[in-house]
C-alpha cells in the first residue's frame, strides 16, 4: 500500500465530495446529510492562506485535509488552523490519517514558520484525539455544547500545538 499526498485540483472535485458524504466525515464535522456536489465545489474554491490536500492510497483519493492559514493578518500570521481531516469510510485504520498530519505538520514546522497550530474535535472522537496527541497536541479546552449531531449536543475538545523556536 502506497499513501501519496498531494495538492488537491479541481480534478479531484468528486472523489473530495464522495469523502464529505461518508458517515463518518457527517457524524465529526459540521456537513449535512446529502449534501449537494455544488456546495463541495464552492467549498474547494481558491482562497489565500488555505491549503487543500488529498491522500491517496494506491492511487485512489481516499482522504482529504486543510490547513487554514492567516496571511492578511499581521498579529496572526504565526497561526495555523487545521480545518478539516477526512478520511473515507472505507480506509479508516490504513495509515491516511497519519500521513496527512506528517504533511500538515512538516508544512507549519518547515517551510511556513508557523509556531501555533490549532483544531477542534468532538470529545467522543477518541481515534483522533489519539492521533492529534501523538503529532504532539494537547488538550486546550471543552467547548460544552459546541455541536448539533445525530439528534443531540456533542462538546468540542480544542486542541493545539505549539512550537518553541
Amino acid at each position: 500500500m502506497e499513501i501519496n499526498i498531494r495538492h488537491a485540483v479541481p480534478e479531484d472535485l468528486d472523489a473530495i465530495h464522495e469523502i464529505m458524504l461518508c458517515n463518518g466525515t457527517i457524524r465529526g464535522t459540521m456537513r449535512l446529510p446529502q449534501q449537494a456536489r455544488h456546495q463541495t465545489e464552492k467549498w474547494l474554491q481558491p482562497e489565500d492562506g488555505v491549503y487543500r490536500f488529498v491522500a491517496q492510497l494506491d492511487g485512489n483519493i481516499l482522504g482529504y485535509s486543510e490547513l487554514v492559514t492567516y496571511p492578511h493578518s499581521p498579529r496572526h500570521r504565526h497561526v495555523g488552523e487545521i480545518d478539516m481531516m477526512l478520511v473515507h469510510d472505507k480506509a479508516h485504520g490504513k495509515g491516511l490519517g497519519s500521513a496527512m498530519m506528517e504533511n500538515l505538520v512538516d508544512l507549519a514546522d518547515n517551510w511556513m514558520n508557523l509556531s501555533r497550530l490549532h483544531l477542534t474535535v468532538w470529545t467522543t472522537n477518541l481515534n483522533a484525539i489519539g492521533l492529534y496527541k501523538k503529532f504532539g497536541f494537547v488538550e486546550e479546552g471543552i467547548m460544552p455544547k459546541y455541536v448539533f449531531t445525530n439528534g443531540a449536543y456533542a462538546d468540542g475538545l480544542l486542541m493545539g500545538r505549539v512550537l518553541e523556536r
